[in-house]
């Protein structure tokens, strides 16, 4: 029988100076039918320089250079341009181990989307695992009974059943082509889960590996300069986007979204006072105003909610009721705790 091919889609902006160690990984890979995709996505750096000389030395690499529109587009055009049986998606500042297709491939042909394990690091942290919460194989059935209703928002409260990132899996090309549609959704946060949560919607089996195989590089950018006021649209087109399959796949969601959209409406409320967004006046008004709009008030009641950590409650509470002061040092002494831990 003729092996299956792989494809590794790799989105790259303005990474060079990781690029290289990235590729030089996904080269080394023991699984050798593969192929590349490099998508240069409008970099200004010397990313493309470097795409196009190791794609001139190696025939398994493929280069697409585009105008920047983000990791969603740039995945997109990889996965229209793939080949493979199978797609496995790395990005352009991670490493893999050497075996780790190959470590994936052999649960191919039991599932539709296989997930591996995920390691953590930066250069100021030792390396943590991200281990599935579920373990060897689910078929359709056992997937709607023990899966779906967990995978956005699991127990405890504000952590999730199966890692968003669409990376650490393997997924068969025709699936992920039948929902590439959820790499459209225009959002800059949290669109890594539109489209692997679609996917795992759309499987009749999933394989959960034990191995960790994938290396996910933590930046410490300062947040001064991470918060954009464009996110402020995201949790809105998120919640529309996660109704929209919940109608169109037949999945009961048991109140994830509303978890979910909490999740996000904290995050992005914690972003912004922490970047010292809310020193405009405006700015303050538009975030009460986004936090009222966005806010579930389902939320307090939620069986998940109630049993949470009670620093994590606190965290909800000062964000719904626009405790912002308050809640920039709340944030300040947990990291200051947790960095007088290490």
């Amino acid at each position: 029988m003729e092996a299956k091919t792989v494809s590794i889609i790799v989105p790259a902006f303005n990474c060079e100076a990781y690029l290289e160690n990235c590729i030089t990984s996904l080269l080394q890979q023991t699984y050798t039918p593969l192929e590349i995709i490099l998508v240069d996505d409008g970099s200004s750096d010397g990313t493309s320089q470097i795409c196009d000389m190791y794609a001139s030395k190696y025939n398994r690499i493929r280069i697409i250079h585009k105008r920047n529109e983000g990791a969603a587009a740039a995945r997109k055009d990889g996965i229209l341009l793939a080949s493979g049986d199978y797609l496995v998606f790395v990005d352009a500042d991670d490493s893999v181990e050497v075996n780790h297709v190959k470590y994936l491939m052999q649960y191919a042909e039991k599932a539709d989307l296989i997930i591996g394990e995920l390691s953590r690091f930066s250069e100021e942290s030792i390396e943590s695992k991200i281990k599935n919460r579920f373990a060897g194989f689910y078929d359709r059935e056992r997937l709607e009974r023990e899966v779906f209703p967990q995978m956005l928002s699991a127990t405890p409260f504000y952590t999730f059943g199966i890692a968003p990132s669409m990376c650490g899996k393997l997924i068969r090309r025709d699936v992920a082509r039948r929902n590439i549609a959820a790499l459209e959704t225009g959002v800059t946060q949290g669109e890594d889960g539109c489209f692997s949560y679609a996917v795992l919607l759309d499987c009749n089996s999933v394989y959960f590996a034990g191995q960790c195989g994938y290396h996910y590089r933590i930046h410490n950018t300062s947040t001064s300069h991470c918060f954009q006021e464009k996110e402020l649209q995201d949790t809105t087109k998120l919640r529309d986007f996660y109704r929209k399959i919940e109608k169109e796949k037949g999945w009961d969601s048991c109140n994830q979204i509303e978890e979910y959209i909490a999740r996000m409406c904290v995050a992005t409320t914690l972003t912004a006072v922490q970047s010292n967004f809310l020193k405009c006046k405006n700015n303050k008004i538009k975030i009460i105003k986004y936090v009222d709009e966005n806010f579930p008030s389902e939320i307090w009641s939620s069986a998940k909610f109630q049993t949470s950590p009670c620093k994590r409650r606190m965290l909800y509470f000062m964000v719904r009721y626009h405790m912002f002061f308050v809640l920039k040092w709340y944030d300040k002494i947990l990291e200051y705790k947790k960095r007088t831990r290490k």
